[in-house]
């Protein structure tokens, strides 16, 4: 999952609210038009739904067939209509879409939840799902169930998912990846985000406040966990000279993080990532060399294979 680079985007979670009255999209989109205030940003939610609903088939719960022509239609409304030329819908006009397809901010998150909006307009008998550092859309086709990749505009199957994202069959089973979330659980991500965002521009303790209401939302949400175990060990490099008691009990509660999460997904490659700094904080470089191996052989990455390199220099 990315960092939110975006102030104009973070500002929307900071202001917009989940409340148990409210729909996905309401919660994600509640003050868009707070955002949308020079000509940059002038197609509102409601006026893209204005605008794709009638190109849907009638969705049926019982035709895979329809469903997924109906993502496919929408996922061409999306990349394609940014180029028609008279002057209608571009995605570029939307502020959410922009961040989305051009910036590449949140990506997938972005693109689920857009379409999840759209299902709560639009019955597209479609429902969220998670793999590791991915969010996806799960549907019925043919009587089995079959995956859509927003960013890509693709079906993909459950069995190519788990060999791509080396997913273990426990994390599976404890409901982590590829399980049907509820609509809170996805408003989880909301939250995951604004924290994200806060970390990144220093409000470590604002950031842990949302992590802590987004796993209220979903408390087997690993990326939250993750994501709260980094900035416990940014907390314990703050304080490390200045204060032992401090720097103890936040890198105790990092490993505690890193630790819930790799009992339940134990071929978690982010997991194993972030436990690296902590083992390089504690001075253990041998034992964060390992954990960062680890980490590589379960999703490989050019970037942590350069890491691997120079700790061993």
């Amino acid at each position: 999952m990315k960092l939110i680079k975006s102030l104009a985007l973070a500002s929307l979670f900071s202001y917009g609210c989940a409340t148990e009255k409210n729909t996905l999209v309401d919660d994600f989109l509640i003050n868009e038009n707070r955002f949308i205030t020079s000509k940059k940003y002038k197609i509102t939610f409601d006026e893209i739904i204005k605008d794709i609903v009638p190109k849907l088939k009638k969705p049926n719960k019982s035709d895979g067939y329809i469903n997924l022509h109906n993502l496919k239609t929408i996922d061409w409304y999306l990349r394609k209509s940014e180029m028609n030329k008279n002057g209608l819908f571009s995605y570029k006009s939307n502020l959410l879409l922009s961040t989305c397809f051009t910036d590449k901010i949140m990506d997938c998150d972005t693109a689920v939840t857009l379409y999840l909006g759209i299902d709560d307009v639009y019955k597209l008998n479609i429902y969220p799902v998670y793999a590791p550092t991915h969010a996806l859309l799960g549907l019925k086709y043919n009587g089995s169930e079959m995956f859509w990749e927003t960013t890509k505009g693709r079906t993909i199957s459950k069995e190519k998912l788990i060999k791509e994202f080396n997913i273990s069959k426990k994390a599976i089973d404890e409901g982590i990846w590829l399980t049907k979330k509820t609509r809170k659980e996805y408003s989880a991500i909301n939250y995951i985000n604004l924290a994200a965002f806060q970390y990144k521009h220093g409000d470590n303790f604002g950031a842990l406040d949302n992590l802590d209401y987004a796993l209220k939302l979903d408390k087997k949400n690993p990326f939250a966990k993750v994501l709260k175990g980094e900035i416990f060990i940014q907390l314990s490099k703050n304080v490390k000279e200045t204060n032992k008691i401090y720097y103890n009990n936040y890198m105790e509660q990092a490993l505690d993080c890193f630790s819930e999460v790799l009992s339940k997904d134990p071929n978690n490659f982010v997991a194993y990532e972030e436990l690296t700094k902590y083992y390089l904080i504690k001075g253990d470089k041998e034992t964060a060399i390992k954990s960062l191996k680890i980490s590589y052989k379960l999703k490989k990455r050019d970037k942590i294979l350069k890491i691997i390199k120079k700790l061993e220099n």
